[in-house]
């Protein structure tokens, strides 16, 4: 207990004194706990800028990774938000080498034992497809998305990496994205930082929206999609 929190705790009561403040508390106008609860108030500040540097650190230097559990998404195809030309019912599977969401051009091909496999046209995986004479066939979004539907869209993000860095990455998405699935990172010897992120996506059109928030961070140069 020091003066400067004694007098924080006085100002926050509107209070004058110290010796009003303990007199208050004394005759049970004041309950002790929130003056506890004032005075504690930069311990707790600094340790939640501890704790946040610890994880910056931790997915920058030793390449740990923030990660919840994935969604599934060997769904149905009406589950999926996506119509298969000519197919009624059949396992759709949403790709994760290049994820696509709503507002994506897509095409799909029939996999061995997993159904039709989705794709955005832009994809190597599909051009290679088409290149080893497996059939691709037409698939659409559905005209009417589903709003609760989010789906998963990986970005890279790339910038200078400096303290703080990772915290404000995080704060665009959790502003902007619906879920934050996974984050991870890695720095080279110029300092640069390359952050590699997962989050919920309704269209592409929302996403447009988060890579533009994550644009107006300092020292953010590039933000894209990633395909593997």
């Amino acid at each position: 207990m020091t003066t400067e929190n004694l007098e924080k705790a006085v100002a926050k009561k509107n209070l004058k004194l110290v010796d009003d403040l303990l007199a208050s508390i004394g005759f049970g106008g004041i309950q002790p706990m929130g003056i506890a609860n004032i005075m504690l108030e930069d311990v707790r500040q600094e340790e939640e800028r501890l704790r946040k540097e610890e994880q910056e650190r931790a997915v920058l230097e030793e390449h740990q990774e923030i990660e919840a559990k994935p969604a599934n998404n060997d769904k149905k195809h009406s589950e999926n938000g996506i119509n298969v030309q000519g197919i009624d019912s059949m396992l759709v599977r949403l790709s994760h080498c290049c994820s696509p969401i709503p507002g994506d051009k897509i095409m799909g091909y029939v996999t061995k034992g997993r159904g039709v496999s989705v794709h955005r046209e832009d994809c190597p995986n599909i051009k290679a497809a088409g290149k080893n004479g497996m059939p691709l066939i037409d698939v659409s979004w559905n005209t009417i998305p589903d709003p609760r539907k989010y789906y998963d869209a990986e970005l890279e993000v790339e910038g200078y990496n400096r303290n703080g860095l990772i915290n404000d990455i995080l704060q665009a998405i959790n502003n902007s994205a619906k879920s934050l699935s996974s984050i991870n990172g890695r720095v080279d010897h110029n300092k640069q930082a390359v952050v590699t992120a997962t989050v919920g996506i309704k269209n592409s059109e929302h996403l447009q929206r988060v890579v533009d928030k994550i644009k107006q961070i300092p020292d953010v140069y590039v933000v894209k999609r990633v395909i593997h």
